[in-house]
């Protein structure tokens, strides 16, 4: 049986848990170069998405003022055959509103009515 003296086994155990723990730090650098990598991808992609809505959000922001415009307002009334109005008549008293004469008093209109875009 042969016997190892006790300094090269010594070396050689030091020297194997050496490799190892070498080993072990290189395979915990890559896992975390891996994990920082993906982190690092799906930020790209936050951030991209991010502009992405900004984008929309802007574009959803201006359609909106364009259909809120006077414009839009005024082709939506053609559209549904409303006409200007050339005399505004400001009732401010009961005895105003009996003395209006007919033909200038505004037509009704029934808000439920309106078609719905």
């Amino acid at each position: 049986m042969t016997h190892t003296p006790k300094p090269k086994r010594r070396a050689l155990v030091l020297a194997l848990a050496t490799t190892l723990a070498t080993l072990l730090l290189i395979v915990a650098n890559i896992v975390a170069s891996t994990r920082v990598a993906t982190t690092g991808q799906r930020l790209s992609e936050l951030e991209s998405q991010a502009l992405s809505l900004e984008r929309a959000n802007s574009k959803l922001e201006r359609e909106i003022s364009l259909q809120r415009s006077f414009q839009s307002l005024e082709a939506y009334a053609k559209k549904t055959g409303l006409i200007p109005i050339n005399q505004v008549l400001n009732l401010t008293s009961p005895e105003a509103i009996a003395r209006a004469p007919v033909d200038s008093a505004p037509a009704t209109f029934d808000v439920a009515q309106v078609p719905q875009e």
